[in-house]
């Protein structure tokens, strides 16, 4: 082992590994190779790797990003090694988690000449491998008949939401026009059903009640400049030091949802929590590093926390306030957008905020407001009046 790896205290799991290794013939440069996989394995989702699921792997997978396909095999084998040797655990999905075919490649470069963004391609590539998994064959080799029945599968049998119906739809019409040049007529016949649903909002006391709840200050942080700046989750997560204008009090949102950029003001008090966390880290680059084993990595990290980790953690407060509400992060930016209507901030403002495209959007809040509802109750309070 290097020097650096010897200078690092072992763990009873990493020590196993090791055995296992020396076992079975490796060399000591695989070793060093495997053990690093597992270990950056490990830091990416903040966790012992044993406690790691298989659909976090699968993730992990599929946004894995390595200079050369060798160091992706590399990777895929370190981990696998340690599931299937040492935890004596079933290597999930099969071959679900592989190197990308030439398929996939093609798909993705499609996507990125199409101008599509990362986290668009990475809904699209899962909506194809879900095809590809269901129908147990390469999808270039799935009929135009089987395509139906998948998606009155997905309707009828698993009954997806518009969204999914909507994501898994676009990601496959474009697989097969854009990457196979197939003109189906199948794609103009399927039609995600018309929904009309009206955000959770949570009121101004719910949301202090839940921030105080969450424990560690890297997500109460997050989280609350997600509420007081009307943030999208991975807005918050991936915040960077160059975002924050402190002498204009604005935070300047660079290629967000859509590829726009968009100012949004800043609370003195966001400001001076933002500042309190980052001194704790001097990260030259994020606000929101991702930690590592005991939050040692912060300052040199290269990437942001994982923003299912602050989904966790918004999920675990939910349930200490005892809020019955199904409330997400994004409940956060719902409310926020509601709160500034009801203490009269004008729509227009609002949507500015917000990045939306059309007022039409933002003016959905209008309905949720608690103004919307007083004038109504009034009314039935003296009907109901002596009854």
């Amino acid at each position: 082992m290097s020097t650096k790896d010897e200078l690092r205290p072992a763990t009873e799991l990493r020590r196993r590994m090791i055995a296992d290794m020396q076992r079975s013939g490796m060399s000591e440069r695989r070793q060093r190779l495997y053990v690093n996989a597992v270990r950056q394995l490990a830091e990416h989702y903040h966790k012992p790797p044993d406690q790691i699921t298989d659909e976090e792997l699968r993730q992990y997978f599929l946004n894995l990003k390595t200079d050369t396909k060798w160091a992706r095999l590399v990777t895929l084998y370190g981990i696998k090694f340690f599931y299937e040797k040492t935890l004596k655990r079933k290597w999930p999905h099969g071959n679900a988690i592989r190197p990308p075919s030439e398929l996939r490649r093609r798909m993705i470069e499609d996507l990125q000449l199409a101008g599509m963004s990362e986290r668009t391609q990475q809904m699209y590539v899962r909506a194809v491998r879900q095809l590809a998994e269901h129908c147990k064959k390469s999808p270039e080799k799935i009929t135009e008949e089987e395509l139906r029945q998948y998606f009155l599968h997905i309707k009828n049998d698993k009954k997806w939401s518009r969204a999914g119906i909507t994501i898994a739809l676009c990601g496959i019409k474009f697989f097969y026009e854009h990457t196979l040049k197939c003109q189906w007529p199948i794609f103009n016949v399927v039609r995600p059903h018309a929904e009309k649903k009206l955000p959770v909002i949570l009121s101004r006391e719910e949301v202090r009640l839940l921030l105080s709840k969450v424990r560690l200050l890297r997500y109460r942080t997050c989280l609350q400049t997600i509420y007081s700046c009307g943030l999208r989750l991975r807005e918050g997560t991936e915040l960077r030091v160059v975002n924050i204008d402190s002498s204009r009090m604005m935070l300047h949102l660079r290629r967000a949802k859509g590829g726009k950029d968009r100012y949004v003001p800043l609370p003195q008090i966001t400001l001076d929590r933002l500042r309190e966390y980052w001194k704790a880290h001097r990260n030259p680059t994020w606000i929101f590093p991702v930690c590592g084993r005991g939050g040692i990595h912060r300052s040199t990290a290269t990437t942001p926390m994982p923003f299912c980790n602050v989904q966790d953690a918004f999920r675990l407060a939910l349930r200490e306030t005892g809020i019955n509400k199904k409330a997400t992060v994004h409940t956060l930016r719902h409310s926020y957008a509601t709160h500034l209507l009801e203490a009269g901030v004008n729509l227009r403002q609002i949507q500015e905020n917000l990045g939306h495209n059309s007022p039409q959007t933002t003016a959905l809040y209008t309905h949720l407001t608690e103004q919307a509802f007083q004038q109504t109750k009034d009314v039935l309070n003296k009907l109901m009046e002596g009854l």
